[in-house]
């Protein structure tokens, strides 16, 4: 399409853009799986790219783990903390960071062994593993990166950013038509980002439960509510 001399490419609506990092896809369905498994394609990269370090047994396994830690995991996690993932998802990036752990501190299949046994020997190397380098799960640095992002836009002095943020991912009312539950509006996820900050701040501040989560966060004592948030996360 021609717009004043230049010409602006048209997407369909089951193709995907590249933007800032982020791949945008104009398909509600799947726009927020196809984000996801961006995200996997990029730690992927980020995981080949340096495994000759990552995978190097000359290289001591605590100071490989922390590498991996820096590269890969900021792949796996960036901006995901603004896309509303389900529990299952969520799941699945944890399963993804085990696959690759496993890799790194290294296994073999045993002829004959039951699967199960194969698994309870990998768990055990994981946890050794885990005593010299004592990484967090993707999903418990997605929560802490949730809370902590929340904390910076409730408390941010940039009007425009804030209220965009928060009309986008909080105005959205219930479609009593639709086909699933919550009901959403046509072309909204079937969760937002923030459903854990609301149900996080609904049960530790019920008497304020009408108020905006954001609104509770920039006047409440919030000392020490990282880690109960974290937790209020990975039992939700």
């Amino acid at each position: 399409m021609d717009i004043n001399g230049d010409f602006v490419r048209v997407l369909h609506g089951n193709e995907c853009h590249r933007y800032l990092g982020r791949f945008l896809s104009l398909s509600a369905p799947d726009r927020i799986q196809r984000e996801l498994q961006n995200r996997k394609n990029h730690a992927w990269g980020s995981f080949h790219k340096h495994k000759k370090v990552i995978l190097n047994h000359h290289v001591s396994l605590a100071k490989r783990l922390k590498f991996f830690d820096m590269c890969v995991s900021p792949s796996m996690l960036f901006a995901l903390v603004s896309l509303p993932l389900t529990r299952a998802q969520i799941e699945g990036i944890d399963i993804l960071q085990r696959k690759m752990l496993r890799r790194i501190v290294g296994w073999r299949r045993i002829e004959n062994e039951p699967w199960d046994t194969t698994m309870s020997r990998m768990r055990d190397r994981l946890d050794n593993a885990r005593t010299l380098y004592n990484w967090k799960t993707w999903s418990y640095r997605l929560a802490r990166d949730q809370w902590r992002f929340a904390v910076h836009l409730a408390r941010s002095t940039s009007t425009p950013l804030k209220a965009t943020v928060l009309e986008y991912t909080s105005s959205a009312v219930n479609d009593s038509d639709a086909l699933y539950v919550p009901h959403r509006l046509v072309g909204r996820p079937r969760t937002k980002w923030d459903d854990c900050l609301k149900g996080f701040f609904v049960q530790h501040f019920p008497a304020r439960c009408l108020e905006h989560w954001s609104i509770i966060l920039k006047s409440a004592d919030i000392t020490g509510l990282e880690e109960s948030f974290i937790e209020f996360c990975s039992l939700d």
